[in-house]
């Protein structure tokens, strides 16, 4: 019942593809581990005294894609949605390990959680860059919905493990000495 649901919505999706959101689409579907990273340590270099919080940021997203890439995803082992159904088209890459959960989705859901921690200005961007990451995998072809879904529940708790329930704020500003 679960899958013929997921798959469902999967065919959904696909059906409502636009030629005007391929290429943004795709190019979110790219937004991995390695992109959250650099996002934080520019944030990082911005805002000095928040330095912690990034080091939490890269302790989530490794744990997040240790959670799906290592232990999830050899457990499950469920297929590709496109190796399965013949006629998905594929816009991009045809990825060859397992499919469940989505580990982009887990690691932009460990980003958005752990960034918002450490920059909460920021965390209505970082939250729809990780929609639009978890979404893009589904419309790109390479993921189900629940896919996307639990690999963001994932990456969600691996960040509230590497958080530790901190909240970085602002400090004072250092005086200046005269």
């Amino acid at each position: 019942m679960l899958a013929d649901l997921d798959a469902a919505a999967f065919r959904w999706l696909l059906a409502h593809r636009s030629p005007v959101l391929d290429r943004a689409m795709l190019v979110f579907s790219y937004f991995g581990a390695y992109a959250w990273l650099v996002l934080a340590i520019v944030m990082g270099f911005a805002r000095p005294r928040r330095w912690p919080g990034v080091f939490q940021v890269v302790l989530a997203i490794g744990l997040s894609t240790l959670l799906t890439d290592t232990i999830a995803k050899p457990l499950v082992g469920r297929s590709r949605p496109y190796a399965l159904h013949a006629n998905v088209d594929v816009i991009g890459v045809r990825e060859t390990n397992a499919s469940f959960p989505s580990t982009h989705a887990s690691n932009a859901s460990a980003g958005a959680h752990a960034m918002s921690r450490a920059f909460p200005e920021a965390r209505v961007l970082f939250w729809s860059i990780a929609v639009l990451v978890a979404v893009s995998r589904v419309y790109v072809g390479v993921h189900y919905p629940l896919d996307v879904v639990v690999g963001g529940l994932v990456g969600f708790l691996a960040a509230a493990f590497a958080i530790g329930g901190t909240t970085w704020r602002p400090g004072p500003k250092p005086r200046a000495r005269g």
